[in-house]
Order: structure tokens, then sequence, then C-alpha cells
């Protein structure tokens, strides 16, 4: 939208989502996608199950409960309005978007977050796949330069005979409400259920073990650290 009044401009960008309808979301192993010309893909809300769907040479969507992914909390961050300055946690201070990739075609964006991520960004965590190296996150959060750890929001691997995608995106929040999250979530379910859902990048099932150890507790990672005490001379 742009506005004017005399040789004053302004211009603000606006989304519109074409379907308000909430997202049916199948249990917990079932399938979905069939029947309308698409590939079937089972639905998977813990490591575990999607562990044995993959054996099984099946493609699987993993949008697991974000509260028990160790990870780090991800955030919206603006230009200004970023941790650096004001030393805030979570300590990430963008975010990378794979925007050619074909996982949002129902979902325009550009390469990197824009105001309809604000949302997503705010109720999703970012996955440390720094020792991944031949992955490539879908969406990814950019880590202070003090850590420069590679975050993943969004991924997608070949892992056996099946082929995985992961979604880190809290669904369980009120989701009917957040239409750019239904959006993106409607986006990926019709990438994984299509023929263009072939990951390039192989990883091993004990990776994602250690990936996903649910034992472990999910303690903070952000730290401030000597780089930021710096930035605010202290």
């Amino acid at each position: 939208m742009h506005a004017s009044l005399g040789d004053v401009h302004n211009e603000w960008d606006i989304w519109v989502y074409p379907d308000n309808r909430p997202v049916a979301l199948p249990e917990n192993g079932e399938q979905f996608g069939a029947g309308s010309g698409a590939s079937e893909c089972r639905w998977a809300t813990t490591w575990e199950q999607a562990r044995k769907l993959l054996a099984q040479g099946e493609r699987v969507l993993l949008v697991p409960d974000v509260k028990k992914v160790k990870g780090r909390k991800t955030h919206f961050a603006s230009h200004f309005w970023n941790p650096i300055m004001f030393n805030w946690d979570p300590m990430i201070v963008g975010t990378l978007i794979s925007n050619e990739h074909p996982a949002f075609r129902d979902f325009p964006t550009s390469y990197y977050a824009d105001w309809q991520w604000w949302d997503i960004l705010n109720n999703a965590r970012a996955v440390d796949l720094t020792d991944m190296r031949t992955l490539t996150p879908v969406i990814q959060s950019v880590d202070t330069y003090e850590e420069n750890r590679k975050l993943g929001i969004a991924f997608e691997a070949k892992v056996g005979t099946g082929s995985l995608f992961v979604l880190n995106l809290d669904i369980a929040k009120e989701l009917e409400k957040r239409p750019a999250s239904c959006q993106l979530l409607r986006s990926v379910m019709n990438y994984v259920t299509s023929s263009d859902f072939q990951p390039q990048t192989t990883l091993g099932a004990y990776e994602l073990d250690a990936l996903f150890d649910m034992t472990k507790d999910n303690k903070s990672e952000n730290k401030g650290g000597a780089a930021v005490e710096q930035l605010l001379n202290r």
C-alpha cells in the first residue's frame, strides 16, 4: 500500500492469505495428501514416530512439540530492535530463508523475514545443525557472530529409504488465530505431498537421534557474551 501527502511518501506491505480455514491436522503417524493426485505423506509429532516411518521408506513431515525440542527459541528481529543492540535473549539477529524452495510455493516470501514472519518466528525453535555440514536449512536463524552456529527452523533430508521434512513450529498455541503460521504450514504440507519433495541431502538416523534426544534438559543456549558486553561498553 502506498500513500503520499505532497512530496512525502510512505508505503507498507500487506499480506493477504487465500484460505482462512484452520489447517486439518492429522494424527501422529496418519497419512495425508492421498486421494487428490498427490503423494501420500505421514504426519509425525515425535522423532521416535518419524524414525519408524522413515525406516519403512515413508515420506514424513515432522512437526515436533517445540517445548521439548533442544534448541534456541527464535524471534522476529527488525533492523533496529535487535538483541545485539539491546542485549536481549534469544541471541538471534535475523532469518535466512531459501525463498525459491518449492515449500514456499503457497507462501511467497523474500530471502529475509518481513513482518509476515512475526508470529511464525515468535512461536518456533531453531535446532543446532552445525555438525551436519552438507545440510542447508530451508529456514535458518542467523546466529550472533560470536557463536556462529547453523540454526535450523526447517530442513529436509533423505534418511535411509525415507524422506523427511522438519518444521519446528508451535502449532498447539491457538493455530486457528494465526493466519501466517497456518498458511506456512499449509504450504509445507502441500509441498511434502508433491513430486517436488525430493531432498538432496542424506542424513543418518543416528545424527537425528542426537539432535532430537529428549532425555536431556532443554536448557537455554542464549548468552550475552563478551562481544555484546563490548558493544554495550560494559
